[in-house]
């Protein structure tokens, strides 16, 4: 089992997964700072990273699914989020994203929303 979350994003679901492999891509992509520094530039929450960020998160997310025999969902690029996100989503993406980042240090804040992806499965072939 995998602790992921949703977000989404221009009427697609999609789940952003933060792991070992989702944070050596962004240090990479952003030169080795640190994931709060490139989400909070200047104390304003940053767009254009937030959207690299998310791509990266709802990748892992989707490589996750699959390897767990999930159907296969969708991959979306940052420059398509930046297109299709609407404020009121973008606000939801951005705790997402900070709420995939706490689920992948191990740190479950209670009362926040974790899916289970096996029971949202099991949910869907109940209806």
């Amino acid at each position: 089992m995998f602790k992921c979350t949703i977000c989404t994003i221009g009427g697609t679901e999609y789940y952003l997964y933060f792991n070992v492999a989702a944070s050596v891509e962004i240090e990479k992509r952003f030169k080795d700072k640190g994931i709060s520094e490139i989400l909070f530039k200047d104390k304003k929450v940053d767009l254009d990273n937030e959207s690299v960020i998310a791509e990266i998160l709802i990748e892992q997310g989707e490589l996750a699914r699959r390897f767990y025999g999930y159907d296969k969902g969708n991959f979306i690029k940052a420059e398509e989020i930046k297109q299709l996100i609407r404020p009121f989503e973008f606000a939801k993406l951005h705790g997402a994203v900070m709420y995939a980042v706490t689920l992948g240090y191990g740190k479950d804040e209670p009362g926040e929303k974790v899916v289970d992806i096996g029971l949202l499965e099991l949910e869907k072939k109940k209806k």
